[in-house]
């Protein structure tokens, strides 16, 4: 069993934890969701991924609202993912969105380079 496989085991454990202790919805628990996905992301399981980044962003829309940095940040992984999944219409319009959020909070820290920034990511 490799680290990443270690990582899954141990990331399915705090995340069960968290369901059973914490409210639906819970920050943390959104939290943990974004952890599995970067894990499953690394091990090229793109499919279960997408499933935990999605389910990370809707809670963190729920939590924070649409106007928020956290959002903001797991719509940027969410794309990152989908281009690294070949899924570049998706993606494009979720870095778009990224890049709209980067005016409001003065930052210029997403550059988008398309289409094909899975070059880079996912190697």
């Amino acid at each position: 069993m490799g680290k990443l496989d270690d990582a899954t085991t141990l990331l399915e454990e705090a995340l069960r934890i968290r369901q059973d202790k914490l409210d639906e919805g819970h920050e943390s628990i959104a939290e943990t969701e974004e952890w599995m996905g970067n894990v499953l992301r690394e091990q090229r399981d793109f499919v279960r991924a997408l499933e935990f980044y999605r389910h990370s962003l809707k809670s963190k829309r729920e939590i924070f609202g649409d106007s928020h940095e956290e959002v903001a940040n797991a719509t940027y992984t969410l794309a990152i993912t989908l281009d690294c999944a070949g899924k570049y219409e998706a993606a494009i319009m979720n870095f778009k969105e990224v890049r709209c959020w980067s005016f409001l909070f003065k930052r210029s820290a997403y550059i988008i380079i398309l289409p094909q920034i899975s070059a880079y990511i996912c190697v």
